[in-house]
């Protein structure tokens, strides 16, 4: 059996308003942070995204910079149209990570800004603690230390 060590959790590049696609400097945060994360994780990698264009392209994005053979999986439970999760979702999210714990050492969630409110969830839920997010940049991620219950904001 596998043990999840890590989770990251990202929001999307910077994307054009027009067509709903990453700017160049949403690729270029995009490849950054794959960059760091091949740095920095090691064992099996699970990418989840969000079903739109902008989470997607990040995801692929990222994933071009991972020697990760996985392919990136389209979760719903991820979608949020609006500024804050639906009452619920991270109930529906926590148990989509749970079914994949033992299964990858590292899961990336690729999502919009209101993934922090998963973020504190996890926290509240997995680590006992609560950090009390409340913002993520476009581009940049979360990582928890499952094992060390340590979290920091990259890249």
């Amino acid at each position: 059996m596998v043990k999840l060590k890590n989770i990251i959790a990202v929001r999307h590049g910077n994307y054009s308003s027009k067509d709903g696609l990453l700017t160049k400097k949403g690729i270029g945060q995009m490849i950054e942070l794959g960059l760091f994360l091949e740095k920095n994780l090691r064992g099996s990698v699970e990418i989840l995204s969000s079903p739109t264009p902008r989470t997607k392209q990040s995801a692929y994005t990222l994933k071009s910079k991972l020697s990760s053979n996985r392919e990136v999986k389209t979760c719903y439970e991820l979608l949020c149209e609006e500024d804050n999760l639906y009452p619920g979702q991270e109930v529906d999210i926590h148990n989509k990570i749970l079914t994949l714990g033992n299964k990858v050492n590292n899961l990336v969630l690729v999502s919009h800004f209101a993934i922090i409110d998963y973020v504190n969830y996890f926290a509240k839920e997995e680590c006992g603690m609560s950090i009390g997010l409340e913002n993520l940049a476009k581009g940049r991620a979360v990582h928890f230390y499952s094992e060390s219950k340590i979290h920091k904001i990259i890249p």
